[in-house]
């Protein structure tokens, strides 16, 4: 009985599907034993959510910290978004910031990742908490233009930073450019925990492994089938030999 094509051609093609099936195989099974890369840095946010929670509670925004948070962004607003006065903002920002430029590029207006702001056009500035740790304070400022200019009304996210006690802007970038003076809504959600930043990362749904493993499966049936197709040729094969002979 013979099991293999007759043909050397189709036994090389059947010879060389086998082996990438194989290869692709073992190659599905390596990745799904090992670990998960996403488990792990779920494991590594958690502990680093446990070394927040020991340094302390969030910021607490007391009255007289509220009012710091007002007197900072509207001094950086005001001196630095509109490069009126960037040389009087070099005391507003933390040392991180300040080691991002040199303070001639700085006095000269060149501030890094703060989009300049039409100084006339500017009408009025709010701001909301973001996020809260133990020494940073994250925020949406909303700088509102005044009607009929051609400057719009600008969303920065800013970064405050405690410092020797008191409050520095450690990073101010653009955030959302707006017709109106209404901040923009957030997608609906589960609020984010107290302390922890709004950064976050998703998990790979465990059911996407479902997709090399039928690609697998798919490239081991082609070999089996060939195989079964030469197998029940053979028999009948050996069958009509039979009767033949007894006839």
């Amino acid at each position: 009985m013979q099991l293999l094509p007759r043909s050397p051609r189709r036994r090389r093609r059947l010879g060389w599907t086998t082996v990438a099936a194989a290869v692709i195989g073992a190659g599905a099974v390596v990745i799904t034993l090992l670990p998960n890369a996403e488990k792990q840095a779920d494991s590594a946010l958690v502990e680093k959510g446990a070394t927040t929670a020991a340094e302390g509670p969030p910021l607490a925004l007391v009255p007289a910290r509220r009012r710091e948070i007002d007197r900072l962004v509207r001094n950086f607003t005001v001196t630095a978004v509109t490069r009126a006065d960037p040389a009087a903002a070099w005391k507003l920002v933390s040392p991180a910031m300040q080691a991002a430029v040199s303070r001639k590029a700085w006095d000269r207006g060149d501030l890094p990742g703060v989009l300049p702001f039409e100084e006339r056009a500017l009408k009025g500035i709010s701001w909301k908490v973001v996020y809260r740790t133990p020494k940073r304070v994250g925020l949406d400022v909303l700088v509102v233009a005044k009607s009929g200019s051609t400057q719009r009304t600008l969303v920065y996210q800013a970064d405050l930073v405690l410092t020797g006690g008191r409050l520095l802007i450690d990073a101010w970038a653009p955030q959302a450019a707006l017709v109106g003076g209404a901040l923009p809504k957030a997608a609906p959600g589960p609020p984010a925990a107290e302390g922890q930043s709004p950064n976050a990362r998703g998990r790979l749904d465990a059911r996407w492994l479902l997709v090399p493993a039928a690609i697998v499966a798919t490239l081991l049936l082609v070999p089996a089938t060939l195989l079964a197709r030469n197998v029940l040729r053979a028999r009948r094969g050996a069958r009509d030999h039979g009767r033949r002979v007894r006839a």
